[in-house]
């Protein structure tokens, strides 16, 4: 399986979406570039062939699908006027868009810190734009502030107070929010965790709970993925 065949597919039916189909196929290449399947092939391959088979689907074919599973953001924390701070870095900058769009519309204010490795990692910079103020850091400064996403968060704390915090990304970035924003009444941690089976049965997805016997926990799948800042250990 390869792009190309893909690309090829979707433009029998659908060429404008071409351009956002290959940017979202390089930003994963280059996240799972070093990882492998149990087979040896790259570990890209098997998102590939998923998103052919759903190229190949038609009007009236029927596809079995669970969910909605889990929570979301909690947007009725905050109303018109106040502000809210949104902190993404990498794959966890994706679900902040539609989060900065609903509370836009509701008149927040919406200011955006997203982090990631270099340059030719950034997404979304636009997107996120048109809900509000965003700022880039890349760690090895080839775009945006050099750092992460902690040195802009660090500076706006300065100067600026938040009526909410929300945030999605790896887990050293969850850590800092957690600790910075512990005590915060309405400040959250959107998690990842490997699922097995995905409806909250098999338990392989818990993060343990703060202040709590050891055997206190909740899934990420059906708890989760969203957890309020000072409640989970990272």
């Amino acid at each position: 399986m390869s792009i190309q065949k893909l690309l090829e597919e979707i433009s029998m039916y659908q060429p404008d979406t071409k351009p956002m189909i290959l940017k979202a196929y390089y930003y994963a290449e280059v996240f799972h570039r070093f990882q492998k399947r149990q087979s040896g092939e790259p570990y890209i391959e098997h998102p590939l062939q998923v998103a052919f088979i759903l190229s190949q689907l038609k009007a009236g074919d029927v596809v079995d699908t669970m969910g909605p599973q889990g929570n979301g953001f909690d947007l009725s924390v905050v109303s018109a006027g106040q502000k809210a701070l949104l902190i993404g870095g990498g794959i966890g900058v994706p679900p902040l868009v539609e989060t900065a769009k609903q509370l836009a519309a509701k008149g927040v204010e919406v200011i955006s810190v997203i982090g990631f490795a270099n340059k030719d990692a950034v997404i979304l910079e636009e997107e996120l734009a048109a809900y509000g103020n965003v700022y880039v850091t890349t760690d090895d400064g080839s775009y945006g502030t050099k750092g992460y996403v902690s040195t802009i968060v660090d500076e706006l704390l300065q100067t600026q107070n938040f009526d909410a915090i929300y945030s999605c990304g790896a887990p050293g970035m969850l850590k800092y929010v957690d600790k910075t924003f512990e005590n915060h009444p309405h400040a959250y941690l959107s998690m990842e965790a490997r699922m097995a089976c995905g409806m909250g049965a098999c338990y392989a997805c818990v993060v343990h709970l703060k202040n709590a016997q050891d055997t206190a926990n909740k899934r990420v799948c059906e708890d989760g993925p969203v957890f309020e800042t000072g409640n989970i250990i990272l």
